[in-house]
């Protein structure tokens, strides 16, 4: 026998052997799907285990509509005694899934839930210390309450809070949350 004559029947067997295998996953394949009462597994979905894809939309608005549930807290995060564990009850009791999905990944560091807050719009000023002027008076309070004299420099204590959103035209839009202690 030559060579040639043997790789042409390498050839056949192999080719023999593939419709073998073809034919019969075809025909269990039959099998399987002639009793319609035994589902193939990988047809029937199990929706326990789908994950839904997280809406930040949707968290960001639960949480907004929550936000004073959370003002009390905000200074945590600046001032060296954030405790993610503080905020859990509220996060919950608020009920939206994707709300606490999202605290979920973030909630054991300070910096995670900044950028987090920071992302819906959320955010202390930065500043420490300032000459005061008209528009300061709205977002930091003297710790005895004497009214802020323009022109006067003071230190910052905690800062204020600002929540930047967009109204209807796009727009953007700020307002404070929360006001910032000075001396």
């Amino acid at each position: 026998m030559s060579i040639s004559t043997l790789l042409w029947i390498g050839i056949g067997v192999l080719v023999a052997t593939l419709l073998y295998h073809a034919y019969s996953n075809k025909k269990s394949n039959t099998r399987e799907t002639a009793n319609p009462t035994t589902p193939h597994p990988k047809q029937t979905p199990d929706i326990s285990t789908e994950k839904k894809p997280l809406n930040s939309a949707v968290a960001k608005k639960a949480f907004l509509d929550n936000i004073n549930r959370f003002i009390s807290k905000l200074n945590s995060l600046c001032d060296g005694t954030y405790n993610g564990n503080d905020w859990i009850d509220d996060i919950i009791d608020i009920n939206n899934q994707d709300l606490i999905e999202f605290w979920k990944k973030c909630y054991k560091d300070e910096n995670s839930v900044l950028r987090l807050l920071a992302m819906w719009g959320i955010a202390p000023d930065k500043c420490t210390s300032f000459v005061a002027m008209d528009f300061h008076k709205k977002m930091y309070e003297l710790a005895d309450n004497t009214p802020i004299m323009k022109g006067n420099t003071y230190k910052v204590k905690t800062p204020c809070w600002i929540l930047t959103s967009s109204d209807g035209d796009g727009k953007t839009k700020k307002s404070i949350i929360l006001k910032g202690k000075i001396e």
